[in-house]
């Protein structure tokens, strides 16, 4: 038997009987052979906490089906013995953990768990030597990082990551990571542009000597095809990669995109009700009377704007969310326990979207990866799986804070296969890879002030990066976003009350059906597109991922340090 049929046949085994600890120790192992580490971890984190669970003779939840899982594997149903069962499960989950996180060097997360394992169990010599070649590891690493002079905050956080590597899991089947031509239109009936649409980056033609169909690039740089040829394509299945083009000639400053969501949230929330929960906007005078302020009856912890943002959240994220606690989540945050390339409010509200839309459509039977805000996103994987880079990881950002997070969400992640370790993981790749920061406005002591918005723009995403931009982009609620949308009105002779408006939902679009204006408003969470020369119809429209002087850093996201503009392609050729 193979290794994928091998994990498979060890997986159904486990969601046969998923509260029993030994199923996922099972898993672990395998994961531990085929060097799967983050999944070991993974399995190891579920096995650890089910015995933990079924150790607490109190526990009439999670802990009940675990004793009886237990008790009926061992046809034994005497507490004494299943007891005995578990504990001997917490010894071999706490090895299996503090394998894979060495495996990962994670030497700090490991030396934490080392301690709690050693009070446990203070005789035994495993664990011991495990802890004993993390301490040596930490201490290696630590003072190698402190002889190359680096800062004190970035030693302590440098010390402190462990790594793995982001490749596509191979028994994960291939129809969760296309997107379709239906998809693709999908996407652009929400595109909130009309002077842009998203296109395939290459079309299928006909070859004239084989009558077959054959790709159509419309980029012409080598670095352009050998980024493309890392994409298959199938023109009834997979439009592959994706673009930005010109519908029409646009020309400079003019208005690409208004990208408004429910998934860009602050760095910080917000503790008074001055902002939308669902777009962020500003609730308070004069930018929005208070007898306009939606406020639902299930909570008084958030307000909304609109109704047409009352009504998102309130048939969506919010029905998931509402009544739960997660003030764990941003004291972890504030401890820098999770991974500093990502925000938790973000990943807790994209998180709540796909939960929520899932259980109100259950007939679907869609797989969380095929959610549209997930399907969107790709993760930036290496064509070459051998090839694929160290990523910063560490146990809480990517084991312990999702998986506490959808136990919250009401997720069964013992039981439900479709989010296994291997689909958080996957979620997690794709908004690391897409996510951006922006800025818009907040209001301290009766004055506007800047404030960090973090997460994910649904159009925004597919403008690809130019060292050789053509747009820029910023956050449309703030002062400097406000000011730029009224120039282009004014530009393109629409704005004809410009400095009469009352308060910023008054500034922009045309009533929508409830009543109420949709346009931007003063510190909502939209991503403002404009042109920064003129652009031809058919041309590929472009942002720049990076601000100036920092293309050292773009190998985040391109095979060796380039992207596909002409600038990077010269210095190839040079």
């Amino acid at each position: 038997m193979d290794g994928i049929a091998r994990r498979a046949a060890a997986e159904a085994a486990t969601y046969r009987s998923p509260y029993d600890p030994e199923g996922w120790l099972h898993l672990a192992n395998i994961y531990f052979e085929f060097c799967f580490n983050d999944l070991q971890v993974a399995s190891a984190h579920k096995a650890i906490y089910l015995t933990n669970q079924g150790l607490d003779l109190k526990d009439k939840h999670i802990g009940q089906k675990v004793r009886e899982a237990v008790g009926m594997r061992l046809s034994c149903p005497f507490n004494i013995v299943i007891v005995d069962e578990l504990e001997h499960a917490l010894t071999k989950g706490y090895k299996a953990l503090l394998r894979g996180l060495l495996e990962m060097s994670a030497y700090w997360d490991g030396l934490k768990e080392a301690k709690r394992a050693f009070e446990i169990f203070p005789a035994n010599q495993d664990i011991l030597l495990l802890q004993r070649m993390m301490k040596n590891e930490f201490h290696m690493r630590t003072t190698a990082i402190q002889e190359s002079n680096q800062l004190a905050e970035d030693i302590k956080h440098l010390s402190r990551i462990g790594r793995t590597f982001k490749r596509k899991y191979p028994w994960l089947e291939e129809r969760l990571f296309i997107r379709s031509p239906a998809f693709l239109g999908e996407i652009n009936t929400s595109f909130n542009s009309t002077n842009c649409e998203v296109r395939p980056l290459f079309v299928p033609q006909i070859d004239p000597n084989t009558s077959k169909p054959r790709r159509s690039y419309r980029l012409v740089t080598k670095t352009s095809k050998q980024h493309l040829a890392a994409h298959p394509f199938d023109t009834g299945t997979n439009v592959g990669p994706l673009g930005v083009f010109a519908k029409r000639s646009i020309h400079k400053d003019e208005v690409l995109l208004t990208d408004h969501n429910l998934t860009v949230v602050p760095v910080t929330p917000s503790k008074k009700l001055q902002h939308c929960d669902a777009c962020h906007a500003l609730l308070i005078p004069p930018f929005l009377r208070d007898g306009e302020v939606r406020r639902p009856p299930c909570c008084h912890n958030v307000a909304y704007c609109s109704i047409k943002c009352a009504s998102a959240a309130l048939n969506g994220y919010h029905k998931v969310l509402c009544g739960k606690d997660f003030k764990w989540l941003y004291k972890s945050a504030a401890n820098k326990e999770l991974d500093p390339s990502w925000q938790p409010g973000a990943l807790l509200r994209i998180l709540a979207i796909v939960v929520a839309d899932l259980r109100a459509t259950p007939s679907a039977k869609m797989h969380p990866l095929q959610h549209p805000l997930l399907a969107r996103l790709t993760a930036g994987y290496e064509s070459d799986p051998s090839q694929a880079k160290e990523q910063v990881w560490n146990y809480f950002s990517h084991v312990i804070a999702p998986t506490r997070i959808l136990a919250q969400l009401g997720v069964d992640v013992f039981a439900d296969p479709l989010w296994s370790a291997e689909v958080i993981h996957c979620i997690y790749w794709r908004i690391i890879n897409n996510a951006c920061r922006t800025s818009s406005c907040t209001v301290v002591d009766g004055k506007l002030e800047k404030v960090t918005l973090s997460g994910i723009g649904p159009g925004y995403i597919f403008f690809n990066h130019s060292c050789e931009a053509s747009v820029e982009w910023m956050g449309a609620g703030s002062c400097e976003g406000a000011a730029r949308i009224d120039a282009a009105a004014a530009a393109a002779g629409s704005a004809t009350a410009l400095g009469k408006r009352r308060r910023a939902s008054e500034e922009r679009e045309a009533l929508d059906g409830e009543g109420e204006r949709e346009g931007v408003k003063v510190g909502c969470n939209a991503l403002l597109c404009l042109a920064t020369r003129g652009i031809k119809k058919g041309e590929e429209v472009r942002i720049s991922y990076l601000p100036p002087g920092k293309r050292q850093q773009l190998g985040r996201w391109f095979e060796g340090g380039k992207c596909i503009c002409g600038a990077c392609d010269g210095e190839g050729t040079s």
